[in-house]
């Protein structure tokens, strides 16, 4: 199959992901029974549910380790193909990239809604309350995308755009799944997790080749924009842009611990929230020549998983792969 670690460590992350498994075999009555019942008597797999030949199906076998993990993988790297051929041959890809596919086929495959109405260009409701508005919108995207992977990755993103010329507001309310953190162009000491969360949540300014579109002013137009998060995951995956467009990395060392208090100003009604995290997906090397492993916690206990060796470690070695952390799974604490 080729380099295939960032397969590896993607699916280490995701299989520690709280109540995935649960949740799929759920969608299907059981996973076990749907299995069993898609065998012929002959022993061959028969297509008598949607799990037979499904992305989903992949993801438990690998959980339950009913087929080798070789197969599974390379099933799921098929399917991830057929989707971006980026997949495509047995070199490195990134792993960012692959999850993000995944999800979406894994999503495709557990969606409640199977038949989607027309899509509808959402709008501003004049005099409405954001929190209102927020709860519109997402109520609107439950319509046509309402699986499992949003219960559990799903977030809304607020964004209000302001024209500098006349003060028009202009409000959105995006469904996410997970958040790219910048990172920044120049060295900064005590780098955190929780300050590129700020800086992701914090003002931006649409000038020049940016400058956005004023409906009121009918032409584009300096603006200043300001994003926030409307609605929080159950998990959150934040994913750290090391690469710019020309595949330089960055690897600037960010600090992180087992527990994530996200800044009020981060929030739409500014309220924190308490996340505590379970996995990090690792890059080292370079672009063209760089690794992936990835560490997760079970049973309060981490481990380092780097392809088929696994071993259990302290979290002061995780904690230490600064430079390298990449994707970083956190699970909310507290309900809100």
């Amino acid at each position: 199959m080729g380099n295939t670690c960032y397969q590896n460590a993607s699916m280490q992350a995701l299989l520690a992901v709280p109540h995935l498994i649960e949740g799929i075999e759920e969608h299907y009555g059981s996973a076990s029974t749907a299995l069993e019942a898609s065998l012929s008597s002959s022993g061959h797999r028969i297509s008598s549910t949607r799990m037979s030949t499904s992305v989903a199906k992949d993801i438990v076998e690998l959980a339950k380790r009913i087929t080798s993990s070789s197969l599974c993988l390379s099933a799921l790297k098929s399917k991830c193909t057929e989707r971006n051929d980026v997949f495509t041959g047995s070199r490195q890809n990134d792993a960012h990239e692959y999850i993000r596919v995944l999800l979406l086929l894994l999503h495709e495959n557990v969606n409640r809604i199977r038949g989607k109405p027309a899509y509808q260009e959402m709008k501003d409701v004049p005099g409405e309350d954001p929190s209102e508005a927020a709860r519109r919108w997402w109520n609107y995207h439950l319509t046509r995308d309402d699986s499992l992977v949003y219960d559990i990755f799903g977030g809304q993103q607020q964004s209000v755009v302001a024209c500098r010329a006349c003060g028009h507001e202009s409000w959105s309310f995006d469904p996410v799944l997970d958040l790219v953190l910048s990172m920044p162009s120049s060295r900064i000491s005590s780098l955190q997790v929780s300050l590129l969360l700020q800086w992701y949540t914090g003002l931006s300014k649409l000038e020049g080749a940016d400058r956005y579109y004023c409906a009121k002013c009918k032409k584009p137009q300096e603006a200043d924009r300001q994003v926030t998060i409307a609605r929080w995951p159950a998990v959150l995956s934040l994913s750290l842009a090391r690469f710019d467009r020309y595949g330089r990395k960055n690897s600037e060392e960010v600090t992180f611990d087992e527990d994530l208090l996200t800044a009020a100003d981060c929030s739409a009604d500014r309220r924190q929230r308490q996340y505590e995290l379970f996995s990090v997906v690792i890059h080292t090397g370079t672009t063209d020549y760089g690794h992936y492993y990835a560490y997760v916690k079970k049973a309060g206990k981490w481990f380092r998983c780097d392809d088929s060796l696994v071993r259990e470690v302290n979290f002061s070695m995780v904690r230490s792969e600064g430079r390298g952390a990449y994707i970083l799974f956190y699970r909310k604490v507290r309900p809100s």
